[in-house]
Formats: structure tokens, C-alpha cells, sequence
């Protein structure tokens, strides 16, 4: 595959305004941080939605409002996924209700919080829920944070409860700091995915513009933004996301790669019938 998905993440569920004057919080200010992010090569919103105060939030109408002034805005230039992350607040219900009750395009869901364990209810409840979004058509994205949790996804993609062609973030490095984002870290992941899933990797601070250079080098798609880096491979700040989706899509076309648009992603990846 020569075409390259970048992923832009505008704003996280951690980050607030005071980290950067540009860090979206309002379904309109996250419409026009998208709009912009979209004319730089992005082509996938991974969207996550604060209350009024800023708050990390799930609320499926909250959702529905910003998808809502995302397409206003872009018209279809992005496809949108929207976030379950717990960031620490919400548990299984609320996370299964931002799906279940917003109907997204796409959705990205973390192994480790959905399926804590390998217990054997455990497991039941995480396939039954992947079959009833497959059902329902949203094209779900699983994150992991370390080979261990590679081992454990290959495990249950045996099983088949993924469907063909499962789509992965891989996480280089860790939010707040701690694990440095290196290539040998994204290596270890990676090389470890069984045949026929399909990766993307984000990674943190001034590593991330070489984190995911390597990752498009070695077969993979990106996500870059505000959530996990707001700097430069110089260490200066960026001035919005779209400066860092300009520099990842450069990279891109650098190594006779593609940039993905919208239009090509049904094509390039095994999305469920809507």
C-alpha cells in the first residue's frame, strides 16, 4: 500500500487551552482546527469532546453536536472517529453508550480498558460489543500501549472476533511523560502484529516527527496533533495542528508515498457495511 491515512487528534482529553491557544474545546473552534488539519493531509478526525468547562467528556450528544459542526464545516473531506478513552473518569457503560448512542463513522476503543482481562466474561462482553459495532457499521480502531498488549490482541484475533484486517493504533510512549517515545519501542510493537492487521502509530514530544517517519517507513499509517505533542523537532511549539500535519504529510511524499484523502480510505481498509 502506497497511500499513507495521517490522523490528526486536535485536542485530547487532557490538554486545555492554557497548553496552547490554539488546543480546540467548542464543537465550532474543533470544526475549524478539522477544516484546517484537512487542507494540510488529514483525512481522519479522531475527535474527543469537552463540556462547557473543558472537562474530557463521552456524552453521545455532545458527540453528535460535534460531528455535526465538523461535516458543516468540511463537507466530507474527513471521516470522523470518535474517542472511548476513560482518561481515568468513565467506566464500561459510558463508554459503550458514546457508541451505541452516537452511531459514529468510526470509533477507537483501548484493548486494556475494554477488555481488562482475559477473564472468560471478560472476553465474552468485548466480542459481543465489537459484533454489535461491526453490525452497526463503525469501522473501530484498537489501541495499544505495549507488546504485551500486542501478544493479547494477536491472541484474541485468532479467535476471529475482529473481523478481517483490524485496524490498530500503536502508542509510542506514555501521556504526562514517563516511557520515551523511541523507534525501538515502536519496533517492538509492530514487529510483533500477526499477518493481516493493519497499524497506525502516534507517539509524544519532540520524538514524534521521528517516531512516525519511521512508521511510514516500515509499513504504517500516523496520527499527529495536540493531543500527545505540541512541539517541533526543533523543540519550538507549533503554531497549530495543520503545521503538524503539513510537516507528517511532507514526510510522506518525501518517501514516494501517498497522501490518503477521505474518498480513498474505503478502498484502502476493511470498513464494516453502514
Amino acid at each position: 500500500m502506497r497511500g499513507r491515512l495521517i490522523t490528526v487528534a486536535p485536542n485530547g482529553a487532557r490538554k486545555m487551552p492554557g497548553d496552547h491557544p490554539r488546543l480546540p474545546i467548542s464543537p465550532e473552534s474543533i470544526a475549524s482546527e478539522a477544516k484546517l488539519a484537512a487542507d494540510a493531509g488529514a483525512a481522519l478526525l479522531h475527535l474527543h469532546v469537552r463540556t462547557a468547562d473543558g472537562a474530557h467528556s463521552l456524552d453521545p450528544a455532545l458527540y453528535r453536536e460535534a460531528i455535526a459542526a465538523v461535516h458543516a464545516t468540511c463537507g466530507d473531506r474527513l471521516m470522523v472517529q470518535i474517542t472511548t478513552e476513560s482518561a481515568g473518569v468513565f467506566g464500561w457503560q459510558e463508554q459503550v453508550r458514546a457508541i451505541t448512542e452516537t452511531k459514529p463513522e468510526a470509533a477507537s476503543m483501548a484493548l486494556r480498558e475494554m477488555c481488562p482481562t482475559d477473564s472468560a466474561s471478560d472476553r465474552a462482553a468485548y466480542a459481543d460489543f465489537i459484533a454489535d459495532c461491526l453490525a452497526e457499521g463503525v469501522w473501530l480502531q484498537h489501541i495499544l500501549y505495549s507488546p504485551e498488549e500486542v501478544a493479547r490482541f494477536n491472541r484474541l484475533h485468532e479467535t476471529g472476533i475482529f473481523g478481517t484486517a483490524p485496524f490498530v493504533l500503536l502508542v509510542v510512549g506514555r501521556y504526562g511523560g514517563g516511557e520515551t517515545s523511541t523507534r525501538a519501542a515502536l519496533d517492538a510493537m509492530s514487529s510483533a502484529l500477526a499477518s493481516g492487521i493493519v497499524w497506525a502509530a502516534c507517539a509524544f514530544g519532540v520524538a514524534e516527527t521521528d517516531i512516525l517517519d519511521h512508521a511510514l517507513a516500515t509499513g504504517g499509517h500516523v496520527r499527529v496533533g495536540f493531543e500527545n505533542n505540541l512541539l517541533h523537532t526543533d523543540g519550538s511549539i507549533a503554531d497549530s495542528n495543520a503545521a503538524r500535519v503539513e510537516r507528517i504529510a511532507s514526510l510522506v511524499t518525501a518517501r514516494g508515498l501517498t497522501v490518503m484523502e477521505r474518498n480513498a480510505i474505503a478502498d484502502a481498509f476493511a470498513l464494516p457495511q453502514r
